[in-house]
């Protein structure tokens, strides 16, 4: 079922197999594979009987190499140009892109594709692996659809007495794997980790795709209590300091706290969405799709309360979008007919032509001028 939910987690499959035939013998880890085949077998004909090709369990898996393979790649999710970063983007948009007519095909021509780039670039290649390693085993929360690290911090629940987080199970787990592999009660465990690493780093990282290491970490960790020594502590703490290690990676935190702002234009809620797009400046490495977002937020709940005999509300949404994005002519043309409509025809004019001097070919904005001018 893990293999099912995590098709990178087949790696590990034959590695459990030999683990199971050293310890238990060949019997029991024929019925492991077997077990194995009868839970993939009815994914795998239930695809060819819709898609009419052979597909083991997911036809994700070429543009999630390619994600994690690219001359843009970092090690982890960016959406692929042209690709909606939805499951029916996956579905719909990857085979326009890559010119096939089914998702399978799809899969094949991203696969080539990353492998392409990888013989060409086998020590970028290999630094971009290395890279995707390291986060494997780091303490950053690397966001994919949901922050942790939002919800920790941001919103009232739990997660604020964290105080560490599960991420101290690394040290441990990786010392004490490393100290007892040769003990048969914790060899299968200690030989999950590496395998499973690997096949995340095959493609990219994020925090759920890690998730499945925590649990052979907790029996691993507690190796390093079975005869204490000192060499292991120290070594646990030195890798901690590699855990913790920052390399600048985005927990995810702005992304959540942009949606929450969204919310709260969406509710009319102004003062509070103000208040958090300033918090969130400090903390944000993408200001321009922090700002751009607002902004396209406020000039629809503008256009809403204008709709809704709202002036002032409006207008207070329009001008908050033309401070965020001062280079839209739309804002300054929604500020100006709100002011000529309120009778301040000295400040409508002078919107008017600074939606001009943005965008001089703007006929609404000519026309209003036009009738602001008498002419």
């Amino acid at each position: 079922l893990f293999v099912l939910n995590r098709p990178n987690a087949l790696l590990w499959a034959p590695v459990l197999a030999l683990g199971i035939l050293w310890l238990r013998g060949w019997r029991t880890a024929i019925l492991l594979l077997l077990a194995l085949m009868v839970t993939i077998a009815p994914v795998t004909i239930r695809n060819y009987v819709v898609s009419h090709e052979l597909v083991l369990i997911s036809s994700h898996g070429g543009l999630n190499f390619y994600i994690g393979n690219n001359p843009e790649a970092d090690g982890t999710y960016h959406h692929v140009p042209g690709i909606r970063p939805t499951i029916a983007g996956q579905e719909e948009d990857a085979p326009k892109v890559a010119g096939a007519s089914t998702a399978a095909e799809a899969s094949r021509f991203f696969y080539r594709k990353a492998w392409a780039w990888i013989r060409s670039n086998p020590g970028a290649a290999f630094s971009l692996f290395l890279r995707k390693i390291a986060y494997v085993f780091n303490q950053t929360d690397l966001a994919l659809n949901y922050s942790y690290s939002f919800f920790q911090h941001d919103v009232v629940s739990p997660l604020r007495f964290l105080i560490v987080g599960p991420w101290l199970l690394f040290p441990l787990g990786i010392v004490g794997a490393i100290r007892n592999v040769r003990n048969r009660q914790f060899a299968i465990w200690a030989a999950f980790i590496p395998f499973y690493a690997l096949s995340v780093a095959l493609f990219f990282v994020s925090s759920r795709y890690r998730l499945p290491l925590l649990i052979p970490m907790c029996i691993t960790a507690a190796g390093m209590f079975v005869r204490p020594r000192v060499w292991p502590w120290i070594a646990a703490v030195l890798i901690g300091a590699g855990v913790c290690w920052n390399f600048g990676l985005d927990d995810g935190r702005a992304h959540e706290r942009t949606n929450m702002i969204i919310y709260l234009i969406e509710q009319h809620r102004f003062s509070d969405a103000a208040q958090l797009i300033a918090t969130t400046e400090a903390i944000t490495r993408d200001r321009a799709t922090l700002y751009s977002r607002s902004a396209a937020a406020y000039r629809q709940a503008g256009i809403a309360s204008a709709q809704s005999n709202r002036p002032d509300e409006a207008l207070a949404a329009f001008e908050a979008a033309h401070h965020l994005d001062p280079n839209d002519a739309s804002n300054l043309l929604n500020i100006a007919v709100l002011l000529a409509q309120r009778g301040n025809t000295m400040a409508a004019r002078e919107n008017a032509r600074a939606a001009l001097r943005l965008r001089p070919d703007y006929p609404q904005a000519q026309g209003l001028l036009r009738a602001l001018e008498g002419r």
